[in-house]
């Protein structure tokens, strides 16, 4: 497969997903029953990250010793998968962490290819700063398909005020080591919308837009009402452009559901397996998967009974999304 159909088939597979995931919520609005097994896993191999941003409940929490996954429990979760045998399943290795303080990191990301014959699409949300030749030669031998660099800034100085503790200038050089390396996935950049970056927002994008690269716009959250000074930093779900604005509505108006429920599984380091990527409270633990199995978590009645709240909008009746401001968000200004 050459190097341009092999980006095609990442893009392809991305845009398939997007698909996927309103059609497990629409299957769900017509039979009331979840698809037998998630979409997507995020998983955190461990439980450390070496920022301290201002939109991120870590940076306010107290967390005790660094927990990292075994081995034995990683293989577990990655033999449940491959049983499954899905073209249409995203592994993230990242959750609540940045991914990179794992030494094992992208061997993990290529026994993930391995072990499932390479049908499973792979994926790395970072902050980036701890790249370096070695872990860009891991890289590209892990044969990840995306790699995701959190940046939510156009200045050094606008990035020190919201990504504290990381390194602006490191950041970029090692963005330029990844483009100009043998890794042949996507390489996108993401920019959480709050206002502490509202005014470098065009210059952002048509930076990374000239030098062609997929920029992810989202909005700050409440993060399930972790984030203590989310009234400080919101700026009302406001999107770049009219467009994106539109579309943000007309989508609520039409599903008024959250799809984490239908399509994403979410496994702590130690196996816990919490109900949203935002509860970093961990209200809510649906299970362990050291004891039980991934379809045996998803298909629970603890979960089907959060999934009927979340279908009829009864957010207030379930902790993690009492309190979230992606399920009941604020209006927009167009």
């Amino acid at each position: 497969m050459s190097q341009l159909d092999y980006k095609f088939n990442i893009y392809l597979k991305k845009y398939m997903h997007l698909f996927i995931l309103l059609g497990r919520i629409f299957q769900y609005n017509i039979t009331k029953k979840v698809y037998q097994f998630p979409s997507v896993f995020q998983i955190q191999t461990i439980d450390a990250c070496n920022g301290k941003c201002i939109m991120c409940p870590r940076s306010y929490q107290k967390y005790s010793k660094t927990k990292k996954m075994s081995d034995k429990l990683y293989n577990k979760i990655l033999k449940e998968i491959a049983d499954e045998n899905s073209n249409f399943i995203w592994l993230w290795l990242y959750l609540q962490n940045e991914p990179l303080l794992d030494k094992d990191i992208f061997k993990k990301l290529e026994l993930a290819k391995k072990l499932t014959n390479n049908n499973l699409s792979t994926a790395l949300v970072t902050n980036g700063t701890l790249f370096n030749k070695n872990k860009i030669k891991e890289l590209e031998n892990s044969k990840v398909d995306e790699i995701h660099f959190s940046i939510d800034a156009y200045t050094r100085e606008t990035f020190e005020e919201i990504r504290k503790q990381l390194n602006f200038k490191k950041l970029l050089e090692n963005i330029e080591c990844v483009l100009n390396s043998n890794y042949s996935g996507r390489i996108s950049v993401g920019y959480v919308i709050q206002n502490k970056n509202l005014k470098e927002i065009y210059d952002f994008e048509n930076y990374w837009k000239n030098r062609g690269i997929p920029i992810d716009f989202t909005r700050i959250n409440s993060r399930s009402g972790d984030l203590a000074n989310f009234n400080e930093l919101a700026m009302n779900n406001y999107y770049p452009n009219f467009v994106q604005n539109l579309l943000y509505n007309f989508g609520k108006d039409l599903v008024h559901r959250c799809h984490h429920l239908f399509s994403i599984f979410n496994i702590l380091a130690n196996g816990d397996v919490i109900l949203c990527c935002n509860d970093y409270s961990k209200r809510i633990i649906l299970g362990n998967v050291k004891d039980s199995s991934i379809k045996e978590i998803w298909r629970s009645e603890k979960y089907q009974n959060i999934r009927k709240l979340i279908h009829s909008k009864r957010f207030d009746k379930i902790p993690v999304c009492a309190e979230c401001t992606i399920v009941k968000p604020r209006k927009i200004f167009l």
